[in-house]
């Protein structure tokens, strides 16, 4: 139950079934690094070109798979939160 929650934070049962929004896919693709993909989706036990096909929304979210997306959209925020951390470190020097 308590994974259920968790999926649920995010991803309501009416996003099951249908791809992720368009803005979600773009948000994704922006702040994805080099990895990011392969790392999250051996984590799951998933193939990398399914999690893919998530974020370019060729195949739909569903409670199996949406842990394995909000883990993806994690670390985009996390990936957001070093790229402003260096711009301001950047702009130190300046």
């Amino acid at each position: 139950m308590e994974n259920k929650k968790r999926i649920m934070a995010i991803f309501e049962r009416q996003h099951f079934g249908k791809p992720i929004t368009k803005e979600l896919a773009n948000y994704i693709s922006v702040l994805k690094v080099e990895g990011d993909i392969q790392n999250i989706s051996e984590k799951h036990s998933y193939a990398p070109h399914s999690l893919t096909a998530i974020v370019r929304r060729r195949r739909n979210i569903n409670e199996k798979n949406a842990p394995m997306v909000i883990d993806l959209i994690k670390k985009c925020m996390d990936n957001y939160s070093n790229i402003q951390n260096k711009r301001q470190e950047f702009q130190k020097t300046i």
